[in-house]
């Protein structure tokens, strides 16, 4: 069994769900096959669900990156400005998507099962843009990870740093 059908079968139990940019213009300019795919828990459905604050910003932001948007990429410590960040150390496979123009940001934790296709684990977690706390990572790495394991055999996808084989057609990492 592929990476892709154990996705396929965790959304048939509804442990997982793919995000789809409904009522976005782009639906029908951009071809299934140039979309990439973004997988969420069910947490974080009920977040993009609701009417919270910051929702319209979250799910503006992940239909960019189902919709294939040029995107800004951090693979190393330097996160600033960028949209898709890569935890230290390389090696552990977990990557921030960040909803930064907005105050709070917002955090989410997941990682790459394959070249477009982002399994978002954990969040949405609240950071003040100009209060310098320093999020927990190393709690947040070993939580996404255990929930990585729990639900796949497969290992995320690791191929070091080369955006590309993360992200087909997108921007070079910042």
């Amino acid at each position: 069994m592929s990476i892709i059908d154990e996705i396929d079968q965790d959304c048939r139990a509804g442990s997982l769900i793919r995000f789809e940019p409904t009522g976005d213009p782009r639906e029908h300019q951009v071809a299934e096959s140039g979309r990439r795919r973004l997988f969420i828990s069910r947490g974080i459905q009920s977040f993009v669900e609701s009417d919270k604050y910051l929702v319209q910003e979250t799910r503006a932001d992940f239909s960019d990156f189902v919709m294939g948007e040029l995107i800004q990429v951090a693979l190393h410590t330097d996160h600033k400005d960028c949209w898709l960040a890569r935890l230290e150390r390389a090696e552990e496979e977990v990557w921030e998507i960040r909803i930064y123009d907005t105050t709070p940001q917002l955090r989410f934790y997941g990682r790459f099962a394959q070249q477009d296709v982002f399994v978002a684990l954990m969040g949405p977690q609240e950071k003040s843009r100009f209060w310098h706390r320093k999020l927990n990572y190393e709690n947040i790495k070993k939580a996404c990870t255990a929930e990585w394991n729990r639900l796949f055999k497969h290992q995320p996808l690791s191929k070091g740093d080369d955006i590309d084989a993360y992200l087909s057609s997108n921007v070079d990492p910042a």
